[in-house]
């Protein structure tokens, strides 16, 4: 994820699916099955301005998949 993950800093979006759900096709979305079920999410800025790597730091948006037509803002 990110700027250095496989979106290339495009906005990727990613779902998280716990150990054992069924597969999941869905178009437009790169899905993460975790080998357990437990989750963990960190992220940092790779840009030299602190104002930049803050701003792409706080781009990320974490929601539940049945709110993903209204997801709200993450804090």
């Amino acid at each position: 994820m990110g700027q250095k993950g496989p979106d290339k800093g495009a906005g990727g979006k990613s779902p998280n699916l716990p150990r054992g759900s069924p597969e999941l096709v869905v178009p437009g979305y790169r899905i993460v099955c975790s080998p357990s079920n437990q989750v963990w999410f960190s992220t940092r800025g790779l840009a030299p301005e602190m104002a930049v790597a803050e701003a792409t730091v706080r781009q990320h948006r974490l929601y539940g998949w049945n709110q993903r037509a209204h997801p709200p803002a993450t804090a």
